[in-house]
């Protein structure tokens, strides 16, 4: 029954964010250079998170 109700509460998720607010997008993500371990160049795990307008989530 879940499979019935769920696009049309992510349909209307979605027009809320592309009339109002916009929406916020967050990722993980891997930046740096190979260096040996424990050098202040190897590679660390970042979050990062964005907002965008309504005009990218419509």
């Amino acid at each position: 029954m879940t499979q019935r109700w769920q696009p049309q509460v992510r349909a209307r998720a979605r027009q809320a964010a592309a009339t109002t607010g916009g929406i916020v997008i967050d990722t993980r993500a891997r930046l740096g250079f190979t260096a040996a371990p424990g050098s202040t160049d190897d590679a660390r795990l970042r979050l990062i998170t964005q907002t965008l307008p309504p005009v990218y989530a419509a």
